[in-house]
């Protein structure tokens, strides 16, 4: 069972060798990719020491062109299971190993990990806190399913998935698009309940501004998207 977990990160200087560490010892046979998107600190530097595979993009992509280029790396050296988490120390790794195992038991063909699933006490931001909560509304409408955290940066998907969304269905990745899409095209999408820590090294860059052009860009997306036919994948 072939693993990749990809962590995008934006100047995650202090916290990204930690993170390296504590997938390895949970998580020894799995590969490794950082994509940094083009960080203004040695965030890409500390993952070529910590002898990991790296990609620096240019400053013209987004957090969804990272991801977008680990689905790529992953369908083009054949992983049976491509997993993500932030590199900002938040996601645990034991969690992360938790809904592994569960993939690869056909429990579903992507498991999402929620904050909030199980109402523990973990604070954000008022905009986030709004943003998330429309999105979990609506997504869980549209697909019929409960979902709690529709910007969760903890999943793990299986090879079928990531074939669909490499060569079937190419599209702008976005956690929030992806759930419908991919509901839409007949994966089990799941959700499950993971704890989370608060950052302790660097700051987020989501600020206020970001998060509602990110919430007017979902659901401007989400509504073209149901505008259009999405094929059905193949097993």
């Amino acid at each position: 069972m072939r693993v990749l977990v990809m962590i995008p990160a934006f100047n995650e200087e202090g916290s990204i060798g930690a993170v390296i560490e504590r997938l390895r010892a949970e998580l020894p046979g799995a590969d490794v990719l950082v994509i940094d998107g083009y960080s203004r600190d040695r965030t890409y530097e500390v993952a070529v020491e910590a002898g990991v595979h790296a990609i620096r993009l240019s400053s013209a992509y987004s957090i969804g062109g990272a991801v977008e280029a680990g689905f790529l790396f992953a369908h083009r050296h054949q992983y049976d299971f491509l997993a993500r988490m932030d590199g900002d120390g938040q996601h645990k790794a034991d969690d992360l190993k938790r809904l592994i195992d569960r993939v690869g038991a056909g429990e579903a063909d992507v498991l999402i990990g929620s904050r909030y699933a199980n109402r523990q006490e973990y604070r954000n931001t008022l905009s986030r806190t709004l943003g998330i909560g429309l999105f979990s509304t609506i997504v869980s409408a549209l697909t019929g399913k409960s979902f709690t955290d529709t910007t969760s940066g903890l999943m793990v998907a299986n090879r079928e998935v990531v074939r669909y969304v490499v060569v079937d269905y190419p599209f702008d990745y976005s956690e929030v698009e992806s759930i419908v899409i991919l509901h839409r095209a007949g994966f089990n999408v799941k959700e499950t309940a993971v704890s989370m820590q608060h950052r302790t090294a660097g700051r987020s860059s989501f600020t206020a501004l970001r998060a509602f052009y990110y919430m007017f860009r979902g659901l401007l997306s989400m509504m073209l998207d149901l505008a259009r036919p999405v094929p059905l994948h193949r097993r």
